[in-house]
């Protein structure tokens, strides 16, 4: 027992005497950067250690400052944090906050706007944000915009004029399907038929236009399938509604929801074998009206605008003398204010109905062709988003007169050019809440006009010829 005890002994008092020797020593220093190695005492090869051995400081007192190792006139590197998870996704990305505060409002970003980028150092940005800088990011644009050889403007002019101009032009063009989809409701409801499914015969019409521009490569004839498009789905509607006397309400939402699936239908099927194509084709230019488009101000917003915008300013005013002053106009007054007196005085109202119907659905048709030929020369699903109904609300709001419903189509076009807009200033505000603006709109011009407006008499009611009935 005595004799296996001793070595054991002897192996503690020598950790011990160790731990005393070592006792007093500053402990060996590592390095303080994750690149570089550990020094070791040994002699490094071909080059001295980045940090001396310190553990016999006491016997080199007079060793001279030798400095850092490395090559002569180099900065030495310090340390540097972990590069994030993923250096892909966010290579430039600078947060900057105050420890003992909410982190302040970012700035705007007008001082980025509209400007391009010619030249800007390789890694500066992959430094941290200095301590007394304003975080990059809060501009909204590219931070070497502003630092180094200066960017180049587009060299386009912002002055709020121009700016002005602009947004007219663009009011007029957003509101141009809606014109054309609302004088088809004008004159459906003034016949006496609602025109809950000007939503499906716009979509249906879109549809058309696209297809036949991209299979025969002529414009006119996308126009005009069009025009067939928004009316063969009218004629449902109206077969339905006069014929059979079909609740006018449910059968406008069934046109609707018909239209939505039957065109995604259609596009897969002849296009794309199951699957969605994409259908581009040019969308219409403008045309330049000589000698009117260079006046100031009125030149860009009225005179330089693509040809079926003239057409939907000169369908108002041919829609406005059609009900006013022409006999069939009055006569479609009169089966939507009374068909059983119209019948008396020698009319057909379930005729008068039927064409009033099918004529607004091909002006629906029209306002789908714009929609797609002339704004954005592409079909997509459901691609009215709504627009049919906000045309169903400028007719209310415009007491079902072709003037007044050419006024509330502009203000609402208005509210759509706004939104666009206020999403390019980068506010920090959801994108959905602003694009709700124009149908937050339409719903305000609704409570505040819809009220005292008076439908027209007969609105709704079926007719038959034996009989009027509800």
């Amino acid at each position: 027992m005595a004799g296996a005890a001793r070595p054991r002994d002897r192996s503690a008092r020598r950790r011990a005497d160790r731990a005393g020797r070592r006792r007093g020593r500053p402990r060996r220093a590592l390095a303080h950067a994750v690149r570089l190695s550990a020094p070791h005492p040994r002699c490094q090869r071909s080059r001295r250690g980045l940090r001396r051995d310190l553990t016999g400081a006491r016997a080199h007192v007079r060793d001279a400052a030798l400095g850092r190792t490395g090559r002569s006139r180099r900065r030495h590197r310090g340390p540097r944090r972990a590069l994030p998870v993923d250096r892909r996704l966010r290579p430039r990305l600078r947060l900057q906050r105050r420890g003992h505060r909410a982190p302040w409002r970012p700035q705007s970003a007008r001082r980025a706007a509209g400007r391009t980028l010619l030249r800007i150092p390789r890694d500066r940005r992959r430094r941290h944000a200095a301590r007394r800088r304003r975080a990059h990011a809060a501009r909204g644009g590219d931070p070497g915009a502003h630092d180094g050889v200066r960017a180049l403007g587009d060299g386009t002019d912002r002055r709020p004029a121009t700016r002005v101009t602009e947004f007219l032009a663009a009011t007029i063009r957003i509101a141009t399907p809606l014109v054309f989809t609302a004088l088809g409701g004008i004159l459906s409801e003034r016949a006496g038929v609602f025109a809950v499914g000007l939503e499906g015969m716009m979509l249906a019409g879109a549809f058309a236009g696209v297809i036949t521009a991209f299979l025969s490569g002529s414009m006119l004839a996308g126009v005009a399938a069009s025009v067939l498009g928004g009316a063969a789905m009218a004629a449902l509607a109206a077969v339905a509604t006069t014929r059979f006397r079909a609740e006018q309400m449910v059968t406008g939402l069934a046109v609707n929801i018909l239209a939505v699936g039957l065109t995604s239908f259609l596009l897969r099927g002849l296009l794309g074998h199951g699957e969605a194509p994409t259908i581009r084709v040019s969308p219409l230019a403008a045309m330049p009206v000589p000698g009117l488009a260079s006046l100031p101000v009125l030149g860009p917003v009225l005179f330089s605008q693509p040809v079926l915008t003239y057409v939907a300013l000169a369908a108002a005013v041919a829609i406005y003398v059609f009900l006013v002053r022409t006999r069939p106009g009055l006569t479609l007054r009169a089966v939507g204010e009374n068909p059983a007196a119209a019948f008396a005085g020698g009319a057909d109202p379930l005729r008068v109905r039927m064409l009033a119907v099918t004529c607004g659905g091909a002006l629906a048709g029209v306002g789908g062709a714009v929609l797609s030929l002339q704004q954005v020369g592409t079909f997509t699903d459901a691609m009215t988003n709504g627009r049919g109904y906000l045309a169903l609300a400028a007719i209310i709001v415009g007491r079902w007169m072709p003037f007044g419903t050419l006024l509330a189509c502009l203000l609402f076009g208005a509210a759509d050019a706004l939104q666009l807009r206020v999403q390019g200033l980068r506010l920090p505000v959801s994108s959905y809440v602003i694009q709700m603006t124009p149908y937050v709109v339409s719903l305000a011009m609704l409570a505040g006009f819809g009220r005292t407006a008076q439908l027209p008499a007969a609105i709704g009611t079926a007719f038959a010829r034996d009989r009027p009935s509800s």
